[in-house]
């Protein structure tokens, strides 16, 4: 209560903060710092989905070429 009669008695204004939101966003944008980030986590995830693939695609080739049993070899070699 008693801060608000010396607000009025002094009309304090609140500080007027003015953030060029903008700008901001443009220099984290340009920052060499972000583009390393991004460029890293791109490859990372291209060559995580390349590996998922390949994986995919030996299990296909072993399960054809040495079958059910084949598998269950190939899944006990590779392990938990």
């Amino acid at each position: 209560m008693q801060t608000e009669a010396v607000n009025r008695f002094y009309k304090f204004e609140e500080p007027v903060v003015v953030i060029d939101a903008a700008a901001k966003v443009g220099d984290i944008l340009a920052s060499s710092h972000l583009k390393e980030m991004l460029t890293g986590s791109a490859i990372t995830f291209i060559l995580k989905i390349s590996g998922m693939l390949l994986g995919y695609l030996v299990v296909i080739q072993v399960f054809r070429r040495y079958g059910a049993e084949g598998i269950g070899v190939y899944n006990l070699l590779l392990g938990p």
